[in-house]
């Protein structure tokens, strides 16, 4: 019995070694975490009533699509190109952004802060939307991430993804919207590590996995980004040519 007593105590000495042991390498994981999450946020974050680190940006793009139910995938590109906004600017809302395909359709998604235009060539459509209403965080927003990347963990909860990190050693994070709906029902991004590591503005987004309700997904793969340059402001104009019909989403939708 004294013997058992004695293994008892040793057992349970040993527990709290190992438990002393396991704390700080749980708190580093989430020194860690944190760590990717602010410098994925910090470049685009305001910096009081001025400017992000990283004020505008243009890059291209590869989209790999794949629909679930059909096992179809398909290919697009183009460029995209982002503006952000001072805090003090409540006119209009932040960032503006012209999203456009160029391969293998022409498609333009592009707002000015007020209103925001899905222009389809092919179909001589074009569907307007109010700023305010589109990309609201409650809405059925597939740019939410990016319209509301200086403060991502308003809009997601975010926390490691499956695999923590990729083959070049960049990391993962999982990002869960607060406000599920049909288009978005999760978001795996991609950050360098580069922009871990560095002080100065890098561009923090190497990939984004966006994956819907129905288990379809959209992979995004950005490359050749430029910062804080090669953006104007007539980037984020469009006027629909001549004979383009204008729709709401609602009619759009009817149609479709």
């Amino acid at each position: 019995m004294i013997f058992h007593r004695k293994a008892s105590g040793l057992i349970v000495l040993l527990l709290m070694v190992l438990v002393m042991m396991a704390a700080p390498s749980a708190n580093a994981e989430t020194e860690s975490l944190q760590r990717v999450v602010a410098a994925l946020e910090r470049a685009f974050k305001p910096a009081g009533k001025g400017l992000p680190a990283i004020s505008a940006f243009r890059a291209n793009f590869v989209q790999e699509s794949e629909i679930a139910s059909l096992g179809q995938r398909q290919e697009a590109r183009g460029q995209t190109m982002f503006k952000f906004l001072p805090a003090s600017e409540t006119k209009l809302v932040s960032p503006l952004f012209n999203w456009e395909y160029t391969v293998p359709h022409q498609q333009r998604i592009v707002s000015d802060g007020r209103t925001v235009w899905l222009h389809i060539p092919e179909n001589r459509q074009a569907i307007r939307s109010e700023s305010r209403e589109a990309l609201t965080e409650k809405g059925d927003n597939p740019l939410l991430f990016l319209t509301h990347i200086g403060t991502l963990e308003q809009v997601f909860t975010i926390g490691w993804a499956d695999v923590r990190k990729d083959q070049d050693g960049d990391y993962r994070l999982l990002l869960l919207p607060k406000y599920q709906t049909a288009l978005m029902a999760s978001l795996v991004v991609v950050v360098p590590r580069s922009a871990v590591a560095s002080a100065a503005p890098v561009f923090p987004l190497k990939t984004i996995l966006l994956t819907n309700v129905n288990g379809d997904r959209n992979f995004i793969h950005f490359y050749n980004p430029v910062i804080n340059g090669g953006v104007k402001a007539a980037d984020f104009r469009f006027k629909p040519p001549a004979g383009t019909e204008i729709l709401t989403p609602e009619q759009f939708q009817t149609n479709f």
